[in-house]
């Protein structure tokens, strides 16, 4: 049992290496990012004209 539990934890772990693992973090981290900058830039936009609050109802309608 545990000689099958480690040559199958030793499979999945020995394709991807360090380089790939990083790259996938830093485009994970980018999209987060974008995602938050895309939200302030959205929620800068829209204070000025009435308050975000003020703004979201008259969207709906």
């Amino acid at each position: 049992m545990e000689r099958h539990k480690t040559s199958r934890h030793a499979r999945p772990a020995a394709p991807p290496p360090a380089g790939g693992q990083n790259i996938a973090a830093v485009f994970i981290a980018g999209g987060i990012g974008f995602l938050l900058l895309a939200g302030v830039i959205s929620y800068v936009m829209m204070a000025p004209a009435g308050g975000g609050s003020a703004r979201m109802p008259a969207v709906m309608e």
